[in-house]
């Protein structure tokens, strides 16, 4: 594991009492890249874990939606033509939401929770639909055939029966249907009845959630089709691209965290931006941030203005929230612009060297030509560049600390990743890079993670208190986060999450996942061994 005492500022001898008062000094930070570990990627050891696919807010939403439909028990032989009868009498497309849903399942087929239902409305007619000498009604064909009668005059067994969905009840009324039913089956209407269940009135989004609501209400079928969320087969197609370093990136972040933490500039979150076509595709890192939330400008008694201070912990109790600008996924994000203006900005001086050095070639060759002409000028507002002075788009330059935004390193470890980044110029925001989060990022952060169009995004754990995460779309209990004497204590229970990774009111869209750890289940919020402990104050 990295050895964090080699990256980070040197505090030794200070316990963590003195190292929240080295503001009283108001002394700045030691120089970028003291202590300097360049070794500290080749020792990172990955994560060992898997990436679970985050469920979109349409997805938990349509999962949750259910209409109640009409469940009858009919004869295996009737069962086709009540199909076509039912069809033809229900009005336009009233079943067109409804191909996932199957029309027919045996009752061996169906779950210990659909057959109890359906028992106990079998029981209000005293009948028990696990007996297997129970009576069938008789069957008889339509009016309107010819055919002669096939009408069965025995009882009949249970395997010769079949359970029907007939139609939601919103599309029929129970007395047409009874009346259309007696016209096959030998009964009279009033006699028969009509079971009625809730069924999924969406398609599920995978084989899994298929296997679920089967389970709990009526079969229904996966058509390898998500209507709500980013399709099986792109999320198989990522998940095989970014699953071998995924634990990589996720151990690198949450260094960055603890670096944080332990320079007392933040809590230990931490944040790595990927460049996933870099190296030979392999990756690479863009940028990486940890936690800044308790850094702040000196106070007037300071040595002077540009200087920055880390909070005490009075301050801290006085300001929980510390600096939300600071948070890791807003300073990363601001690394990444800081190294799109300067590699643009070089980019630009260097073309226009050229054309400066173009017009003096091409005054020159006009000289010897004898030729008299105006000699081209270069625009008055660009001042001239000496050959050595050239800059490389390859170079990024790190600026100096910016307050409140702080997008340049503040820690070690992200100057060494800031000095090696392949970004390269001509790029718009961060299209085409992936992050790696310690943790669920905030709302404010998700929605600037969505602001700067990354393509797939990983983090590491979910906030454990509902409204502070915002890309996990599920629900939360009552008693996630708000336990007795907890931040959390008293806030009600959420039926949704914001899920704002994959929401049709934006306009950006990202495949999302969260990492778990091979030890800890999903929706864990880190481990013991990182000391993330902050609760519902987390975010990245």
């Amino acid at each position: 594991m990295i050895n964090v005492a080699t990256v980070s500022h040197d505090q030794s001898g200070l316990d963590e009492d003195d190292k929240t008062q080295i503001d009283s000094n108001c002394s700045p930070f030691p120089p970028q890249g003291s202590h300097r570990d360049e070794t500290y990627l080749a020792n990172l050891q990955p994560r060992g874990g898997r990436l679970w696919p985050l469920r979109t807010l349409a997805e938990v939403q349509t999962s949750l939606q259910l209409e109640d439909a009409y469940i009858v028990r009919v004869p295996i032989k009737a069962a086709n033509a009540l199909l076509k009868a039912i069809g033809q009498a229900l009005p336009e497309n009233a079943l067109a939401h409804l191909q996932h849903v199957r029309r027919f399942a045996k009752a061996e087929y169906l779950s210990c929770d659909v057959l109890e239902r359906l028992q106990i409305a079998k029981v209000e007619q005293r009948e028990d639909i696990h007996r297997s000498d129970a009576s069938v009604p008789l069957i008889k064909n339509s009016p309107d055939s010819k055919e002669p009668s096939t009408a069965v005059s025995q009882p009949s067994s249970s395997s010769t029966t079949i359970f029907l969905l007939a139609a939601p009840t919103s599309a029929i009324r129970s007395t047409s249907l009874k009346d259309l039913l007696a016209a096959f089956l030998d009964q009279p209407p009033h006699q028969i009845h009509l079971n009625t269940l809730p069924i999924p009135s969406s398609p599920p989004s995978d084989s899994a959630a298929a296997k679920e609501l089967s389970g709990k209400y009526w079969p229904v079928a996966y058509k390898s089709y998500n209507p709500h969320g980013p399709q099986p087969v792109e999320l198989r197609r990522s998940e095989a691209e970014i699953g071998p370093r995924a634990g990589k990136w996720i151990a690198l972040a949450r260094h960055l965290g603890r670096e944080a933490k332990k320079d007392g500039v933040g809590e230990s979150v931490g944040v790595v931006m990927i460049d996933p076509k870099a190296d030979e595709g392999c990756g690479a890192v863009v940028a990486g941030a940890g936690d800044g939330r308790w850094v702040s400008r000196c106070r007037p008694s300071g040595k002077g203005e540009g200087n920055f201070a880390v909070l005490s912990a009075a301050e801290r109790q006085a300001s929980p929230s510390g600096n939300p600008l600071a948070h890791a996924v807003m300073r990363a994000i601001g690394m990444v612009g800081q190294q799109r203006v300067a590699l643009d900005s070089n980019r630009s001086r260097n073309m226009q060297t050229e054309v400066v050095d173009e017009d003096a070639k091409n005054q020159e060759l006009d000289s010897e030509a004898g030729e008299e002409k105006e000699t081209r000028k270069a625009p008055a507002d660009i001042p001239p560049v000496e050959p050595s002075a050239t800059v490389t788009a390859s170079t990024p330059q790190i600026p100096p600390l910016n307050y409140p935004l702080l997008d340049s390193p503040l820690v070690p470890t992200e100057s060494i990743l800031a000095s090696s980044s392949p970004l390269q110029a001509g790029g718009y925001l961060c299209v085409g890079l992936d992050i790696y989060l310690s943790h669920e990022p905030c709302v404010m952060c998700s929605m600037a993670i969505v602001h700067s169009r990354f393509s797939r995004v990983v983090f590491a754990g979910r906030a454990r208190t509902a409204g502070v995460g915002g890309l996990w779309a599920e629900g939360f209990d009552a008693g996630v986060g708000c336990e007795e004497g907890g931040e959390g204590a008293g806030k009600k229970a959420k039926e949704y999450g914001y899920g704002l990774f994959w929401r049709p009111e934006l306009n950006w869209r990202m495949l999302a996942w969260e990492w778990v750890d091979d030890h800890v289940g999903t929706g864990g919020n880190g481990s013991e061994e990182d000391g993330d402990d902050f609760g519902d104050r987390i975010c990245a």
